[in-house]
């Protein structure tokens, strides 16, 4: 049999990762990988576990990560790893990522969600408008992408003409986050997105501060200036993650939503059927195919977990998308059923770092299923979906769908 190492670092884990899934919590819950460079835990009591403790697992693992790069590659890569061992606010920890935390929560006002919201439901009539005479259309392109792109572009202050750029920006940079392992090549790539993302986002910054809007950027801003300091590098990283957590996310799931509902058709027709169901669908689509698959750690002590020993200083990975799949947690967890109840899931993490842009997340989903099912009778896949090259996020580039043409209605 194949050993677990070539199976992490093959295309078909990319495609399917869930039969590796199973195998390590089966065989090697707790694993080291030697293609990783790091441990995996893959069962559900393991990783709810290491979230809740943050006194000894701590999220600071991307320094420990730069740390192992190469020297001759050490200066070309300066501000790769400068970027990486800044208490930015996926990077950090208590009690800088709770004030951090504390400053973003103040932006993401009700009033602001529910805005969001009402320009959803909009943008999403608008996007499909565009495709439903047609019967045909490739989601992440037509409408996945572009929805939560625009959405929170508005929500955040983002200029609606450079949105393609920023795009293109985000996927350089999230790259880093995909392969298994360190390597160099991706690292320059990412690198370079992030450096334009950055400085794009610090001349933003700057325009804030002598033009004051009602958007998120102007309230970082002023709650800088009142009293809530940031350090210049805290405020533009807090704004790339903010800014491509609250992007990609949505796109991803939307994808792996709409695919899992067509691979279970019985749920499509009940959703359908019941629209009420539509809040704890989105839950039970985030759980059996969560849009990333993998949150990291650091050890801070020796640590013990199902008898092996995890020494101080050691980088874990936390498989998400496998707890989210353990049958020890989950009846029949590789079904959907949107009918589940109490579904507690990972995928948006848990405790300190849980995903700050959840609301938006779960209310673009929500409104954008509604709109999808609603408008595009019949729907049904018309080719081969290919997707995204990557075991961190998880989705597709390209998902074509067919379905029973209908007007448009604006």
């Amino acid at each position: 049999m194949e050993s677990i190492d070539d199976q992490l670092v093959s295309r078909q884990f990319m495609e399917d990762p869930y039969p590796v899934y199973r195998r390590l919590q089966e065989e090697a819950p707790v694993y080291w990988s030697d293609a990783w460079d790091c441990w995996l835990l893959t069962r559900f009591a393991h990783v709810d576990a290491v979230i809740r403790s943050s006194a000894s697992f701590q999220n600071r693992v991307y320094a420990t990560w730069m740390e192992r790069i190469p020297e001759q590659n050490r200066r070309e890569l300066s501000s790769f790893v400068d970027y990486w061992t800044t208490s930015g606010f996926s990077q950090a920890d208590p009690p800088e990522h709770t004030r951090i935390r504390r400053v973003v929560s103040k932006a993401l006002t009700p009033d602001a969600l529910a805005a969001i919201r009402r320009r959803v439901e909009a943008l999403a009539d608008s996007l499909l408008d565009e495709v439903t005479e047609s019967g045909r259309t490739d989601l992440p392109p037509d409408f996945a992408v572009p929805l939560p792109a625009i959405a929170v572009s508005e929500l955040v202050g983002l200029p609606s003409t450079e949105r393609v750029q920023f795009r293109e920006w985000t996927n350089q940079y999230l790259e880093f986050l995909g392969p298994g392992g360190l390597d160099v090549d991706v690292m320059r790539r990412s690198q370079a997105g992030l450096m334009s993302l950055r400085g794009w986002l610090g001349d933003l910054l700057e325009d804030r501060r002598a033009n004051p809007t009602g958007d998120v950027l102007s309230s970082l801003v002023a709650a800088d200036e009142a009293g809530d300091v940031m350090s210049t590098d805290e405020l533009l990283s807090t704004c790339v993650d903010l800014v491509t957590g609250g992007d990609d996310t949505t796109t991803n799931m939307l994808g792996n939503g709409m695919m899992a509902l067509l691979d279970h058709p019985d749920q499509l027709d009940l959703l359908r059927d019941d629209p009420s169901l539509m809040k704890n669908a989105v839950e039970e689509l985030v759980r059996y195919e969560c849009p990333f698959q993998m949150v990291f750690r650091l050890t801070t002590t020796d640590v013990e977990i199902d008898g092996t020993v995890i020494p101080e200083g050691q980088v874990v990975r936390l498989i998400l998308g496998a707890a989210n799949r353990d049958p020890e947690q989950f009846e029949d967890p590789d079904s959907i059923d949107i009918r589940r109840s109490h579904i507690r899931h990972l995928g948006f993490g848990f405790g300190t770092h849980y995903c700050v842009g959840q609301v938006l997340a779960r209310s673009e989903l929500q409104v954008s299923f509604e709109r999808l099912i609603e408008r595009l009778p019949n729907v049904r896949l018309a080719g081969e979906p290919v997707r995204l090259p990557s075991v961190g996020p998880r989705g597709f580039d390209s998902l074509p769908l067919a379905f029973d043409p209908t007007p448009r209605l604006l």
